[in-house]
């Protein structure tokens, strides 16, 4: 689900997205678009924007727009000019967010999954595990399992945002797999 809100206001809006867009950032709603029919949203962790259209309140269109996105800048009365400082970062490159699949235990998750040069960036993120305990994330192509990251639970039973790089893509994993660290 995209979040809406506006930045005039403390006023929030749900929208229903109809894709997996993963991590909405930020929000240009104080003048959505010059005739106000737009609202757009960055979605960090699926290298997009979403187009809302203020009538319906409904995302009419996705765009890709590169890696990590994190904010828009609107400048009212702009032509169009020279992007001879723009690179394409990101653009054309696989993005994934996979469920994390826990066993052994309670807590669920998600992996955001990017090439970037040289290898895959590979972003844990889990949620109700026992706290302050090992755990060890693993590749799956098949029935073929690879360790590809050890991290320990806080207190509050969570491992947000723990990196790993590796090839994903080109070794063909299509599964991530979360085990304590002695189970195995």
């Amino acid at each position: 689900m995209t979040v809406v809100t506006s930045m005039t206001a403390a006023v929030g809006l749900a929208v229903p997205s109809s894709h997996n867009g993963a991590w909405p950032r930020s929000v240009f709603s104080r003048r959505p678009s010059p005739d106000n029919s737009r609202i757009y949203v960055v979605l960090q962790k699926s290298d997009a924007v979403d187009v809302i259209d203020t009538k319906t309140m409904s995302v009419v269109k996705t765009l890709r727009i590169g890696q990590y996105p994190m904010a828009l800048v609107y400048v009212a009365r702009a032509s169009r000019g020279s992007g001879a400082n723009l690179s394409r970062q990101g653009l054309g490159m696989p993005v994934v967010n996979l469920p994390i699949d826990v066993r052994g235990g309670p807590g669920s998750g998600t992996a955001n999954i990017r090439s970037v040069p040289g290898l895959d960036e590979i972003v844990v993120d889990v949620r109700g595990l026992p706290p302050h305990r090992p755990f060890t994330v693993y590749a799956v192509r098949g029935t073929s399992e690879t360790a590809i990251l050890s991290a320990k639970s806080d207190g509050m039973g969570a491992i947000p945002e723990a990196l790993a790089y590796v090839h994903f893509f080109a070794n063909h994993y299509d599964k991530l797999v979360l085990r304590p660290a002695s189970s195995r």
